[in-house]
C-alpha cells in the first residue's frame, strides 16, 4: 500500500511540475517584427490550438489588437480589460480539465511584452 501510495505521489508531483502557466506559455508563442518600410513593430502570440492573437503598431496610439483564435470552449481565450487595457489571456474549458490551476497572462498593446500583473501591464514598463 505505502509504495503504491508513494508511486501515485511522485506521478502526481511530476505531472504538476511539467505544467506550465499560461505567462509561460505565451511567452513561449510570443514573436514580434519590426516593419523597417513602416517604421513600426508588430506581434503575433500564439497558445495552444485555439489562441492567436496579433497586435500591430505596438507603442502607438494607433495599436490595433486582432484576435484570429479564441475559443472559450476550447484550450485558450483571450479578451480585453476596459480598465488596463491589455489582453488577458485565459485558459478554456478543455485546458482548465489538465491544470491544477486557474491562471491569466496580461499582453500590453503599449510594449508589446507579456505580464502576469495587470497592474504592470497597464503601466507598459
Amino acid at each position: 500500500m505505502k509504495i503504491l501510495l508513494a508511486t501515485l505521489l511522485l506521478i502526481l508531483t511530476s505531472s504538476a511540475m511539467s505544467a506550465s502557466s499560461v505567462y509561460e506559455l505565451v511567452l513561449k508563442g510570443a514573436s514580434c517584427e519590426r516593419q523597417n518600410s513602416k517604421q513600426r513593430v508588430d506581434c503575433d502570440y500564439i497558445v495552444g490550438k485555439d489562441f492567436k492573437v496579433s497586435i500591430a503598431d505596438v507603442g502607438t496610439s494607433n495599436a490595433g489588437i486582432h484576435f484570429v483564435r479564441s475559443s472559450f470552449e476550447g484550450d485558450f481565450y483571450g479578451s480585453v480589460g476596459a480598465v488596463h487595457g491589455c489582453v488577458v489571456v485565459n485558459r478554456g474549458k478543455r485546458a482548465m480539465k489538465d491544470s491544477t490551476f486557474p491562471d491569466v497572462a496580461f499582453i500590453s498593446p503599449k510594449s508589446g511584452k507579456v505580464y502576469k500583473d495587470w497592474g504592470d501591464c497597464r503601466d507598459g514598463h
